[in-house]
């Protein structure tokens, strides 16, 4: 597969599922959605030390569940201007993994998506 981001060795891990028919809630800055509202954190805070491994730092976050996207979205910097969209996933957006967040705040709807480089085709984006 072709990544939408360069990602290590083993990566996805093997324990991974197709997301087809697979509905989540993504925290987006862009109007219309750009590539950059669904990279990683290791693309945009390149420098940072993550208490995840490297292989979910370069993944996407995404929630299964409204209310925890809100709450997250609460928590975000207001000059920043994030909001909710709906994704739909199809079988090409790449792979998921159920990964509840044990941190800062506890999200047990938390997935990760490695996104696929030519997901646009296969993503269905709401507006919330």
């Amino acid at each position: 597969m072709s990544w939408l981001e360069q990602l290590p060795d083993q990566c996805p891990p093997e324990d991974v599922q197709s997301p087809n028919g697979f509905s989540c809630y993504r925290l987006v800055q862009k109007k219309p959605v750009e590539d950059s509202d669904f990279y990683s954190q290791r693309e945009r805070f390149p420098e940072k030390t993550f208490s995840v491994s490297e292989c979910r730092a370069r993944s996407a976050s995404v929630l299964t569940d409204l209310e925890e996207a809100k709450k997250v979205l609460a928590i975000m910097p207001k000059k920043e201007k994030f909001r909710i969209v709906r994704l739909h996933l199809g079988d090409g957006a790449g792979l998921v993994k159920h990964t509840p967040s044990r941190f800062r705040m506890k999200l047990r709807s938390h997935h990760s998506w490695w996104v696929k480089r030519d997901f646009h085709a296969h993503v269905k984006i709401e507006e919330q």
